[in-house]
């Protein structure tokens, strides 16, 4: 009977192979004891071959346990080098927590839209900052400047003259931040 830990992957290949010479040794000793333990007479020449297969054996257990000593196998290590590691869960549980303490945030104003639905219907140049004119699907107006925020992540950084620009933040798989640039384009007059 192998032990309870036999599967688990801190085994090297020595205990393995410890493991399968033992296990062959046994094999082979209940092969060649049970035919004889059935016969009623046992011969002169069962007990010479029996003696012979039982020292064969024993040479052979010899053999694998030397082999084993001189092999010096270290156990496997897993080799992480910019790769992550595959036993461990893929979200681990800090992030859980952050996503289970995290209370859901009420958008207000401009934050209420994402830039998909808004529209750009003007660009105002002034002395002091540009501005601009977007709609939502009611046709309702709303004026934007630069560090307006929009949506659930995103932010005005640029107003150029047909176009705003919008950095949105999100986060990759691995939870690094990376920003998606979101441009809102003006229509030429007569342009749906």
């Amino acid at each position: 009977m192998l032990p309870t830990n036999f599967m688990k992957r801190e085994n090297s290949l020595k205990t393995c192979l410890h493991y399968f010479a033992l296990t062959t040794t046994f094999i082979v000793l209940f092969a060649v004891a049970i035919p004889t333990l059935s016969c009623a007479q046992i011969t002169t020449e069962n007990k010479g071959a029996t003696k012979a297969a039982i020292e064969e054996n024993l040479k052979i257990n010899e053999a694998l346990k030397e082999l084993i000593a001189s092999m010096e196998l270290k156990p496997f290590t897993y080799q992480s080098e910019n790769r992550t590691d595959p036993f461990l869960p893929f979200i681990s549980q800090k992030i859980l927590q952050e996503v289970a303490e995290t209370k859901p945030e009420i958008l207000t104003g401009m934050r209420q839209f994402e830039p998909g639905q808004l529209t750009l219907v003007s660009i105002i140049f002034t002395d002091s900052s540009p501005m601009a004119m977007v709609e939502d699907s009611a046709h309702k107006g709303y004026i934007v400047r630069k560090g307006t925020k929009i949506g659930r992540s995103g932010i005005i950084s640029n107003i150029l003259p047909n176009q705003v620009i919008i950095k949105q933040l999100s986060y990759s798989m691995s939870r690094e931040k990376k920003y998606k640039t979101v441009e809102m384009n003006l229509r030429k007059e007569g342009e749906k």
